[in-house]
């Protein structure tokens, strides 16, 4: 293999108001001869414009917005820049301006996506005792949704240090996301881009209780949960279809069928025919609102048959297993309460089934 070289890949970090340690971050990270050290001034303002020329004055490409536009807009201006800029450039590291990543982290994870030229590497943190609380609870609970819905284990999903294939650049750019959220957003679109991840442990830094980080947790742990609370919602609201459907239908079910007494409906072809009926109704609406949901940004202008063959198939299934439930249910129990013990049922079924079968 070819010796590691830097002069192939280059350096990103969006900054925000750095303070002047930012400054011997970039002074130290500059005797390294990367490709590039490339900045973005995130609408730091005339205040901050002094530390932006010194960075300048170092040797770094600084670009400006004038106004802040968030970490993830920063980033794609980074990308932009170096997709026209640098041709034969393999990719990009990406790094906090507070100071958190160490600069023999920065040359390992470097290191790493030239061996990978075509993978993610991530640097992932270590979390050991003295890590703030918020850190580590955030990153554990966020890792765990992250690998139930994508089936991806990836020990540190809010790992700022990243190395970027050139390769990969455009498709980063199509991504949605403009602020913190980008970078969940990032993994979310790993499968659509069809990307390998490369992993490499590095130390855990924290400055001063992490306060200079600009990461709102109300905010920004709202943007990064927001795929998986629109599931949610959209099986919400399918399954309010499905009920009301099955609810109406019988009602209504014995008189089309001039049994209006239920005596020979009532357990067995009325629930049926009525859950059939309901489950149709529903999946119809569900589709159209996960394919939206789930279907990764990359992948949406794909044809919708082969997504809706996958899902329908999926559809029968669970309304089979949910008619089962119901009718096997509703021997002991009410049936409309045996519809939504079966509804629970079938919403865990579906979630893992669409997100890593039908919506890939």
């Amino acid at each position: 293999m070819e010796r590691f070289t830097k002069d192939k890949i280059a350096c990103l970090i969006p900054a925000y108001k750095p303070s002047e340690k930012f400054l011997d971050f970039i002074k130290k990270l500059s005797s390294f001869g990367h490709q590039a050290i490339i900045v973005v001034d995130d609408g730091g303002g005339r205040e901050y414009s002094g530390i932006f020329k010194k960075a300048k004055d170092m040797g770094c490409i600084v670009l400006t917005h004038e106004k802040n536009r968030g970490k993830g807009r920063a980033l794609k201006t980074g990308f932009e820049y170096y997709l026209k800029n640098f041709k034969d450039g393999i990719g990009l590291i990406t790094a906090d301006a507070d100071g958190q990543h160490s600069l023999e982290d920065i040359e390992r994870v470097a290191e790493k996506l030239y061996k990978y030229p075509n993978a993610l590497v991530l640097g992932c943190r270590v979390f050991k005792k003295g890590v703030p609380f918020k850190s580590k609870f955030g990153n554990k609970i966020t890792r765990a949704i992250y690998y139930l819905v994508s089936g991806i284990k990836i020990s540190d999903t809010q790992t700022g240090l990243r190395g970027i294939p050139r390769t990969s650049l455009d498709k980063m750019l199509k991504i949605h996301g403009e602020r913190f959220e980008y970078e969940m957003s990032m993994l979310m679109e790993i499968k659509a881009m069809e990307l390998d991840v490369k992993e490499v442990h590095i130390e855990t830094i924290y400055i001063d209780d992490n306060s200079s980080s600009h990461f709102n947790a109300f905010r920004d742990s709202f943007m990064i949960y927001k795929m998986i609370f629109s599931y949610m919602g959209s099986s919400l609201i399918s399954f309010l279809v499905d009920y009301g459907m099955f609810t109406v239908l019988t009602l209504i079910l014995p008189f089309i069928l001039k049994n209006p007494d239920r005596q020979f409906l009532e357990l067995s072809l009325l629930i049926i025919l009525s859950n059939v009926g309901a489950r149709i109704v529903s999946t119809l609406v569900n589709f159209s609102l996960n394919r939206r949901i789930l279907l990764p940004k990359l992948k949406r202008d794909s044809g919708i048959l082969k997504h809706m063959g996958k899902y329908y198939l999926l559809a029968i299934v669970a309304m089979l297993l949910d008619t089962l439930l119901v009718s096997g249910m509703s021997l002991v129990i009410s049936e409309y309460i045996a519809k939504i013990i079966a509804g629970i049922v079938i919403f865990v079924f579906n979630f893992f089934a669409q997100k890593r079968v039908v919506f890939v």
